[in-house]
């Protein structure tokens, strides 16, 4: 224990005395070997673990067919099929001996590899397969067919080529990848070592300048131009140091601006997410109050200002809030009376003369039943939001097909004989049926941004029919979407109850 001690001590006072670079260029290389060292061996130890798994497997199997193939040969006692059955193994050349025994321990048939003829069987164990520092043994028994009495076992030996195969090529494997990971270890060490050397070595320079001139005799007797190389050495070193020093200093205040400038960014950005959001928020209340009265004219055209500019800042350009905003002023005025029928009718209208080229030529088929009763203008327009933006993804999925002749057929239903009193909304496409949006979306990767604002709308959508007590049902993630389901509850309102609460949440949504 002593000599181990001191030999490493030995070692390490040598190893002190190397230089710089060498130092580091052994340290380098060092960790470089060990790491490949210890990845070889974790993947070498998993494959031979694989590998040894794999040949107990197919030994098991062949022991099977064998067994099974010479069971006849046992019950007739014939051994040239069971010999025949046995040379078969012979085409796989890790097999070097087979034995077959009968229930008396004897010998019934026996193959052998061409390099192993005097191998004798051996002793009769208990079923089972292991290996052993050479070999892979195989005992199996061998049944019966019909009442699966014993009628002998049935031995194979296999040796450990396939390993020692895996073996070899793993270390040639391993050997060229040392090989080319030490040359870049190497090249990455040489530039690794004028970076921190550079600077050692030249205040080592210096100070072994200093040190000479030093031991040359006392500084009183130093020539005058001795002294002023001794002066102008140690100036170069301290500008030297200063000059490091400035460095790191001027480093961090350039580090520190770069964080400065992305908090900034990143406020900025937070600012003007929350506006647009908090303004859509302050709308989505006002609308599901659901207080039409008299509307101060000034809070229908800020929430339509709010409206449009949130969708614009979106990408999501919706002009229908001028129809809103002058059916909303003829109610308040009384100036006109909008049926469901009539409503609906110029949402149609409004919808089929979009400034949309992929609208131009969509067929649209809708029917309208029980509607023959008046019902709160509120609800209508909200029905015609939906309506139009349901028809606006619709006609973007014939963008995606590339088709243009396709027909919705658009149902709406008010049903009277339930509570609440609701309007169903069923928009079909039959055409649709069998398609797989995103395998065509796959093809055509050019329509992924309108992807993101077919799911904003329906999100909008969803949550608009949800806040007031509905439903909107368009399938599993936009997938084979061929119908749109939404029900949307009709409340009859009392404008005098809401009025002094809707003007109350506006002013305090504008202040």
């Amino acid at each position: 224990m002593n000599k181990i001690l001191s030999s490493i001590l030995g070692y390490k006072e040598k190893f002190s005395h190397f230089p710089v670079k060498s130092k580091l260029m052994f340290i380098i290389l060092s960790v470089t070997i060990i790491c490949i060292l210890m990845t070889v061996v974790a993947f070498s130890t998993s494959g031979i673990i694989n590998i040894k798994k794999q040949m107990r497997d197919d030994l098991s199997i062949t022991g099977t067919i064998v067994s099974n193939r010479i069971n006849a040969a046992l019950v007739f006692r014939n051994n040239s099929v069971a010999l025949e059955t046995l040379n078969a193994l012979s085409a796989n050349q890790a097999i070097q001996l087979a034995c077959v025994y009968d229930t008396e321990g004897n010998i019934f048939a026996k193959y052998y590899s061409g390099t192993r003829s005097n191998t004798k069987c051996p002793v009769i164990k208990s079923p089972r397969i292991f290996f052993t520092s050479d070999k892979l043994q195989l005992y199996r028994e061998i049944n019966d067919t019909f009442d699966q009495s014993l009628i002998g076992i049935l031995y194979i030996e296999s040796d450990l080529s396939r390993v020692s195969s895996y073996m070899f090529k793993q270390t040639i494997i391993a050997l060229i990848i040392m090989l080319i990971a030490l040359i870049i270890g190497y090249i990455l060490a040489k530039k690794l070592q004028n970076i921190i050397s550079q600077p050692i070595s030249m205040l080592v320079t210096q100070q072994g300048d200093v040190e000479r001139y030093i031991s040359q005799g006392s500084l009183y007797y130093t020539s005058p131009n001795e002294l002023t190389k001794l002066e102008y050495l140690m100036n170069s070193m301290c500008k030297h140091m200063n000059f490091l020093e400035h460095e790191v200093v001027r480093r961090n205040k350039e580090l520190n601006e770069v964080i400065k400038n992305s908090v900034s960014t990143f406020n900025y950005l937070t600012n003007e997410m929350k506006q647009p959001l908090e303004s859509t928020l302050a709308f989505g209340d006002i609308i599901s109050s659901r207080a039409i009265g008299d509307i101060d004219p000034e809070y229908v055209s800020y929430y339509n200002d709010v409206y449009l500019n949130v969708f614009y800042y979106y990408g999501i350009i919706n002009d229908t809030m001028g129809f809103y905003k002058n059916h909303l002023r003829s109610v308040r005025d009384g100036v006109k009376e909008v049926s469901p029928n009539l409503l609906f009718g110029e949402a149609m209208s409004e919808i089929k003369t979009e400034k949309l080229d992929f609208l131009n030529d969509l067929n649209l088929d809708y029917n309208i039943y029980g509607c023959d009763r008046e019902e709160i203008l509120l609800d209508k327009i909200i029905v015609k939001e939906i309506m139009h933006n349901l028809v606006f993804i619709f006609s973007k999925y014939i963008k995606f097909l590339g088709k243009s002749d396709l027909t919705f057929k658009i149902n709406l239903t008010i049903n009277n004989d339930i509570e609440p009193k609701g309007l169903k909304v069923e928009i079909t496409c039959a055409d649709f049926l069998g398609q797989d949006i995103a395998d065509i979306l796959e093809k055509h990767r050019e329509y992924q941004n309108d992807v993101h604002l077919l799911r904003a709308k329906l999100q909008y959508l969803k949550y608009l029919t949800t806040y007031n007590g509905g439903y909107l049902d368009y399938g599993d993630d936009l997938r084979r979407m061929s119908q749109v389901v939404m029900y949307f509850p009709l409340n009859k309102i009392d404008v005098n109850n809401d009025r002094s609460i809707f003007q109350e949440l506006a002013k305090k949504k504008i202040a």
